[in-house]
């Protein structure tokens, strides 16, 4: 998408046509998303392997 200049992509499907536009932004808000989800549960088995080692 960068190479391209391109921020803007249309959603579509067989029932409803275009039902929205994923932006850039929306992409790397849920991707922001998910990492934080990702480092939660990193931070916690941490949290975990250390209580079993002791």
């Amino acid at each position: 998408m960068r190479v391209n200049g391109i921020r803007r992509l249309p959603v579509v499907n067989t029932l409803v046509g275009l039902p929205g536009i994923l932006s850039i932004d929306d992409l790397l808000a849920f991707l922001a998303q998910q990492m934080a989800g990702l480092a939660r549960i990193s931070s916690g088995q941490q949290v975990h392997e250390k209580h079993l080692r002791k």
